[in-house]
């Protein structure tokens, strides 16, 4: 379980471009929930992600994950607990290096490191059960380089190098956004797929509102740096397009945010 608790953070601090990214935000998340999260650019939603991945520490607030305080941990202890996908596949995997040497970077991440042999034939049969699901053929491919992938082919990858070890809490960050409806289709269902097998505890940043109301449990809506709507299953499934974007130009009315140019509606 997650629990954020009154978390604030702001930069510029005492200057006259001070931006108060976050205001005593709170939020909590089951276990093997996902929440969709939409708001205007600026509404504190990666800001949000990066202080739970440890990128940022908040100035104020809690953050509690399995009963565990980690608001003070650096990036690199919660990086054994908590995953990532950015919007940028690039961002997830390295070019010079195999798909399986990639995979094994995820499979040991957080566990000490020693001299050993490259990669076993154990792991080689791990990473190419978690491959061939997804239908890409990329069990086949484990000696390519990464950088030959497409860029559809790349996300998937880092979606399966995210939850190999399984995390305790998976963050995806626009992860669908770069990708043309199709790619965006198929990797929402491997999304799906991998959260519900795995009862991932999740939080998914997305500016597409037929996504945000077709995939997750509970969507929350932000702005100025707080949950503006939290709208749970029941109330989220008589959501429409249409109803939400009224919700949220209400919202960027109460809150002075202009409603998003990277809003898509469907």
């Amino acid at each position: 379980m997650l629990e954020i608790r009154e978390l604030s953070k702001a930069f510029g601090r005492g200057t006259v471009s001070e931006v108060q990214a976050l205001s005593r935000f709170n939020l909590a998340v089951a276990d093997g929930e996902l929440i969709s999260i939409i708001g205007s650019n600026g509404s504190g939603k990666s800001t949000l992600m990066s202080c739970l991945a440890g990128a940022h520490l908040p100035d104020s607030g809690a953050i509690i994950l399995n009963q565990e305080d980690i608001t003070t941990w650096p990036e690199h202890k919660r990086a054994s607990l908590i995953s990532r996908v950015f919007q940028d596949p690039l961002s997830g995997t390295c070019a010079a290096m195999t798909v399986e040497e990639n995979l094994a970077l995820a499979h040991r991440r957080g566990r000490p490191r020693g001299f050993r042999r490259g990669i076993a034939r154990e792991e080689r049969e791990l990473f190419r059960a978690a491959l061939a699901p997804l239908g890409l053929g990329l069990e086949k491919r484990l000696t390519d380089q990464v950088g030959l992938l497409s860029g559809g082919q790349r996300q998937a990858l880092t979606l399966i190098m995210a939850t190999l070890i399984r995390p305790a809490l998976l963050l995806l960050d626009e992860h669908t956004a770069a990708q043309d409806p199709k790619t965006a289709s198929r990797t929402m269902s491997l999304t799906m797929d991998l959260v519900e097998k795995n009862r991932l505890t999740t939080l998914m940043i997305t500016h597409n509102l037929a996504q945000a109301i077709d995939y997750g449990h509970r969507l929350v809506m932000m702005g100025q740096g707080r949950v503006f709507w939290d709208f749970p299953a029941e109330e989220k499934a008589r959501l429409t397009v249409k109803s939400l974007l009224e919700r949220f130009l209400e919202a960027s009315r109460e809150t002075g945010v202009g409603l998003s140019d990277s809003l898509l509606l469907a």
